[in-house]
């Protein structure tokens, strides 16, 4: 006999729209994410479902919905970036404000992150990239997450930031801690970040460096013809650290895996080096890793559904690009597909504000590391497996390669 109370599902919900899906905890995720997300993009009875994983919530499933949610942020607020919700964490500047007071601390970015960002960004990947290389090369086998992947674009964002990247290990321990583990690992590592960042900012106020972000901020930014608060700094840090640990590791991993599992894709990008920009942007597309949370800011009708003050959404750009009504075949990686309007680096007034030197950062690499590891493949007997959630990422990445 089975006692399980079946799960809630609040009273403005149309039952037909009712799912079980779990964008967090589904088994079938660690295996392949995009399969199973394009699984639930066919079965989806409508464009927007409310699932009753992780306490109920809705899930869009069309990319036109996506693109109008993250468009909409009267409507669709990015208050919280986490379902549930997570108590007493430190609220993300400028990612959990909603313009106009989000328009305000993003302009700030805006200002420093132009043209001579992308060539220090550019310069410093090529040689992060082939100092890293340098110290695996002759072993001919790596986890290219721990040689490059995880310590490239982590080293270069709390560079660029102006944190310790002595310490890159460490701190990406520490954001592992923060969305893996339990409530006292979560606590802890965050009283962790933020005395590092307490650290940090009282160092930059009197030893500002040249070029970096926290001293920028520190220095010259303003809110409102004012300094920039403690608090806000914080703030900003904390998002810095969170964000920039993350994102382009599973990217750029992405990049790789797809290289190391089809025999004869690296001789062609090295063959046409024109062609690796496209390449890029398709991987973006297919293997996008983000799945951004809004949540709504009153009572409102919108795509045949009652939508409640406080509900949340998922509004996945993995499903934005893997919708076929927007893009034919979206399983398959098409490097010269026409109007490659993807949301890999989000949409609405919280696109990433780094997407362009996301994009630098990969190319570089892969223009640097593709010569140097011939015939790249995946070791014999490897299973590559998924971390689900609000980010996707491979787990590890065990290659090897030529001489």
């Amino acid at each position: 006999m089975n006692l399980t109370a079946a799960p809630h599902v609040p009273d403005h919900v149309d039952p037909a729209l009712v799912v079980d899906w779990d964008y967090q905890r589904d088994e079938k995720l660690s295996q392949d994410p995009y399969a199973r997300y394009a699984e639930w993009i066919a079965a989806a009875p409508a464009e927007v479902v409310w699932t009753t994983a992780n306490g109920g919530h809705w899930m869009i499933m069309r990319n036109a919905a996506i693109v109008d949610a993250l468009q909409s942020p009267e409507l669709f607020s990015s208050k919280h970036t986490a379902i549930p919700p997570r108590a007493g964490s430190i609220k993300l500047i400028p990612e959990e404000l909603d313009p106009p007071e989000h328009t305000k601390y993003r302009s700030i970015l805006n200002r420093r992150l132009g043209p001579k960002m992308m060539k220090f960004f550019d310069a410093r990947t090529r040689h992060l990239a082939n100092a890293l290389i340098d110290a695996v090369q002759t072993d001919r086998e790596a986890d290219l997450m721990d040689a490059l992947t995880i310590p490239m674009p982590c080293s270069l964002f709390l560079e660029m930031v102006g944190l310790s990247t002595d310490r890159t290990r460490e701190f990406v321990g520490w954001k592992d801690e923060l969305f893996k583990g339990g409530d006292a690992e979560r606590a802890a590592a965050q009283a962790k970040i933020v005395g590092m960042l307490e650290e940090t900012i009282a160092d930059k106020r009197v030893n500002p460096g040249e070029f970096d972000l926290m001293s920028f901020l520190i220095h010259e930014g303003r809110v409102d013809d004012k300094p920039i608060s403690q608090e806000d700094l914080m703030s900003y840090g904390f998002l810095f650290f969170i964000a920039g640990l993350d994102t382009v590791t599973s990217l750029m991993t992405s990049c790789f895996a797809y290289i190391a599992q089809r025999p004869g894709t690296q001789e062609r990008l090295l063959a046409e080096p024109r062609s690796i920009p496209d390449f890029v942007e398709e991987m973006l597309r297919r293997y996008s890793v983000v799945n951004p949370v809004r949540t709504a800011t009153q009572d409102f009708n919108w795509r045949g559904v009652r939508v409640r003050k406080d509900d949340q959404f998922v509004c996945s750009t993995v499903i934005a690009d893997l919708d076929p009504a927007e893009f034919s075949d979206p399983l398959k990686v098409d490097v010269e597909r026409a109007e490659n309007r993807h949301l890999g680096f989000g949409g609405g007034p919280h696109r990433c504000v780094g997407s362009h030197l996301a994009r630098t950062e990969l190319m570089a690499t892969l223009q640097e590391v593709l010569p140097r590891l011939p015939n790249l493949r995946i070791k014999p007997g490897a299973q590559l497996t998924y971390t689900p959630g609000s980010l996707l990422g491979l787990a590890s990445l065990p290659v090897a390669w030529d001489d």
